[in-house]
């Protein structure tokens, strides 16, 4: 599973990039065409009311689609501030993703990998590769998690007709690794690595049920994280809600009227005690000082974050957590 920056703000750019209306260039000539065999006057007043359409709509749907607004919110759903943002991908971000599926489709499930590409702004793109284990049951996958005890698990799931889900493990704090291929292609850098099971530890777990109807999927997904910023981006038009999820502290529950974002649930608890690993992400940049390279590795994780992600009722996905 290829993690890019991270499953929220990987699922929100795609959300971002593919919703929106766009204007269609060849309309006008569709329109202007379907006016042949009228008189010729009508026909020229046709045409030029037809185009004059044509161009406002382009225009409105030009303005609506270049930008969109989105809210930050806390666990109370109140607004924290507003920004509005493109609603296009940039180009660069389109071939980073083809970059990025190229180099990351290739890992083994029993590897590791970290991409990354610096892009003209300033900014930089990553994505992951984490070692996973996948499942075909949900038996199976809870046999593999019963020792797991500082991670939530369902306690509940809907019926579905096709169950997939996989966990991720990182690299322990001590443990050792080998790297397996290391390039860099102007401002894009790839590492696959790879470490034995004695030194992995489970990270995080996604879940992944549906039927039929393509608004009748459930996405679970759970990770180790350092802490809960507290802080959710939503879409203008979505209303955020605080929630009660058993064994929780705090949940957002995040209702869409947009069928490309769908509803989501965001949940957040501390560890009993703090968790210790490698960073992978460390690996794309140079050790500054090698004395100090135990730390300079090392990501502290002190809490669990769960979201859900589903075109179901919102109910339903409170009582994946909360039982029957």
């Amino acid at each position: 599973m290829s993690r890019k920056i991270s499953p929220e703000m990987f699922r929100e750019s795609l959300d971002r990039c593919s919703s929106g209306v766009h204007g269609d260039p060849f309309l006008a000539g569709r329109i202007i065409a379907s006016g042949k065999g009228e008189r010729k006057m009508k026909r020229k007043m046709f045409t030029s009311f037809a185009l004059a359409l044509v161009i406002l709509f382009a225009l409105a749907a030009a303005a609506y689609s270049a930008t969109v607004i989105y809210r930050t919110v806390n666990y109370q759903g109140e607004t924290l501030e507003t920004t509005e943002e493109p609603r296009e991908y940039p180009d660069e971000a389109r071939d980073y993703d083809a970059l990025c599926d190229e180099l990351i489709g290739s890992v083994q499930d029993s590897e590791c990998a970290i991409f990354s590409l610096k892009m003209s702004t300033g900014s930089e793109m990553t994505s992951e590769h984490k070692k996973q284990v996948r499942f075909g049951s949900w038996e199976e996958f809870t046999k593999f998690m019963a020792d797991v005890d500082y991670m939530s698990v369902p306690a509940w799931l809907p019926e579905y007709k096709t169950f997939s889900a996989r966990i991720e493990m990182d690299l322990k704090d001590g443990g050792q690794y080998e790297v397996l291929e290391n390039r860099v292609e102007g401002p894009a850098v790839f590492r696959r690595f790879s470490f034995d099971d004695a030194d992995a530890v489970i990270t995080g777990y996604e879940i992944y049920l549906d039927e039929d109807d393509e608004d009748s999927f459930v996405e679970i997904e759970s990770c180790l994280a350092y802490k809960d910023s507290g802080r959710f981006t939503v879409q203008e038009n979505e209303k955020a809600e605080p929630v009660t999820v058993k064994g929780m502290p705090e949940a957002l529950l995040v209702r869409s009227s947009n069928p490309q974002t769908r509803n989501r649930l965001y949940t957040y608890k501390e560890l009993a005690g703090e968790m210790r690993v490698k960073d992978p992400h460390c690996l794309l940049q140079e050790v500054p000082d090698a004395s100090n390279r135990e730390s300079f590795y090392t990501k502290v994780c002190a809490g669990e974050e769960i979201r859900v992600f589903s075109g179901r009722d919102p109910e339903i996905m409170l009582k994946i957590f909360n039982g029957e």
